[in-house]
């Protein structure tokens, strides 16, 4: 792997559910695609997560990150968000769904408006 390779193993054939992991990281880092068995709850504050992470960066500074930056970048919201609201202990959500929609969020700014400079 070069040092600025991010791993991806996949967990199923559907490509669903797969851990990543970079060259110095400490541990592989578990995401899964959003299912539609989320209560209500459950959906709220994956769309809090995903609301926070699209307000929480600029596309001019995820133009300068690599894969491992966006990676470690998607690792921190996850942590903070998780501090902040507790959802695996206040409703069974589980961080690698956080990751996930996360992740969504930042690929989504980093895409942008393809007309925008």
């Amino acid at each position: 792997m070069n040092n600025n390779e991010v791993s991806v193993m996949y967990l199923d054939n559907s490509k669903l559910d797969y851990m990543i992991s970079w060259p110095g990281g400490k541990r592989r880092l578990r995401y899964t695609a959003i299912h539609s068995d989320f209560d209500a709850v459950q959906f709220s504050l994956l769309t809090l997560a995903y609301e926070l992470a699209l307000e929480g960066v600029s596309r001019k500074s995820l133009r300068k990150m690599d894969s491992i930056k966006v990676y470690k970048l998607v690792e921190k919201f996850a942590t903070e968000f998780c501090v902040s609201y507790s959802p695996k202990s206040e409703c069974g959500l589980e961080k690698r769904f956080i990751r996930t929609v996360i992740l969504q969020a930042i690929q989504e700014v980093q895409a942008g408006d393809p007309y925008e400079t």
